[in-house]
Order: C-alpha cells, then sequence, then structure tokens
C-alpha cells in the first residue's frame, strides 16, 4: 500500500476544515480517480507520518505560486500547498491540494511525459493530470476537489464509447478548458507552455515554487 500523509503546517486552515478536507480526498482518490488510473488503486491517504508527503503551508516566497510537488531527501515525493496565498487568489486552498494530490500520485517523480500532437507539431507533453483542467472544481461531501483528466485526455483522436477526456466531461482530447494550461517540450531540453483563454497570471510564472518548476530546473541533489 502506497501511503501519502497530509500534513497541516498553516495558520489559516482549521483544524475542522483539515479533518473534513482529508476523508473527501480519500473518496476523491478511491471512488473518482482510481477507476481511470489503476496507480491509485492502492494509494492510501493519512494524517500519519509517512515517507511520501503533502504539507500545507502559509506562504510561499513568490506571492504567485499556489502549490507544487517535487523530491525531498531519499527521493521521496513532496507535494506543497500554500493555503494563504490560494485565499489571497480566491481558490480554495483544498482544490489545490486535490490537484498536487492527484498529480504526485500518477507521476510522483515528475519526470513522466507522452508523445503527442500539440502546437501542430509533434511533442511531448508533461504527464500532469489536472493542469489542462485546472480551475474545474467540484464537491466530494462539500468540500471542493479539482477536475482531472483521464487518460484519454493524451491520446489523439476520436473517444471509444463511455470514455471521458476528463472526470467532469468538459475537455476532449488534448485541449483546455478555461484557465488550463500544458507544458510540452520540443527538443527535451526546453520547456514552454500552452495556456487556455482566461487562465490567470499568477497560474503562467514559472517560479521557484510554481507547479511547473520541477519541468525547467534540473534538481541537483
Amino acid at each position: 500500500m502506497r501511503t501519502i500523509s497530509i500534513q497541516n503546517k498553516s495558520t489559516v486552515v482549521g483544524p475542522a476544515d483539515f479533518a473534513a478536507a482529508i476523508p473527501a480526498l480519500a473518496i476523491q482518490v478511491a471512488r473518482d480517480f482510481a477507476p481511470w488510473w489503476a496507480c491509485a488503486g492502492n494509494v492510501q491517504v493519512t494524517t500519519n507520518p509517512a515517507p511520501e508527503q503533502i504539507l500545507i503551508l502559509d506562504n510561499t516566497d513568490q506571492a504567485d505560486a499556489l502549490g507544487y510537488h517535487d523530491l525531498a531527501a531519499g527521493d521521496n515525493p513532496v507535494g506543497y500547498v500554500f493555503a494563504k496565498t490560494c485565499q489571497q487568489y480566491g481558490e480554495a486552498w483544498t482544490a489545490t491540494l486535490s490537484h498536487e494530490l492527484l498529480e504526485q500520485i500518477v507521476d510522483p517523480f515528475c519526470t513522466a511525459m507522452i508523445e503527442a500532437p500539440w502546437a501542430g507539431r509533434v511533442a511531448a507533453l508533461a504527464y500532469e493530470v489536472a493542469d489542462a483542467v485546472e480551475n474545474q472544481e467540484y464537491p466530494v461531501n462539500g468540500v471542493k476537489v479539482s477536475n482531472f483528466c483521464t487518460p484519454y485526455w493524451f491520446l489523439a483522436g476520436a473517444l471509444p464509447a463511455g470514455a471521458k477526456a476528463d472526470f467532469l466531461g468538459l475537455a476532449r482530447p488534448l485541449t483546455l478548458t478555461h484557465g488550463g494550461y500544458m507544458s510540452y517540450t520540443l527538443t527535451l531540453r526546453t520547456w514552454l507552455q500552452s495556456f487556455a483563454e482566461r487562465t490567470p497570471e499568477h497560474q503562467r510564472h514559472v517560479g521557484r515554487y510554481s507547479r511547473r518548476h520541477r519541468r525547467h530546473y534540473r534538481r541537483v541533489a
């Protein structure tokens, strides 16, 4: 069983809200996510300490960063959610937490990519499962969680019968919903971004703690 520990170290996330978020995330992973992404079937979301974790903090050193996931000591995956910064931009910290959790489940080392037609060329797309439908949310037990892409989003062509490109059924394969974005590379050396209409400025910036930072700067041990 793969265990991801969620730790609240933020001053703006109260115990009751945190306590409500954990079971909602567990439901999302097991009920909504795992049927599309088999790797989620053995994931346990807990507040107990574990090597793989996501930390909820207040502020990043850059005001436009909501969260990201990276590697900690020993190459253990770790995610960060900046709750006070989320509040500043009117974003639900629970949706950002959901976004980071789902992406960490699928690509814990921020290295996965898939070849697909993009921007009129063949490109390698980052295997990030929530970026393309960023800002699309839905409630689980009254807690806002992030929409996410299914594996079919990354495949060109018509959807098979009964398939969806994303959980809420808002996108077509290889398309962005309003506010969405996608990182891609044509050279395997330099990463570029595509943005949908109405993507907020704080989601366009690639800073030290942005979600896309790990795609731009190689980690040095």
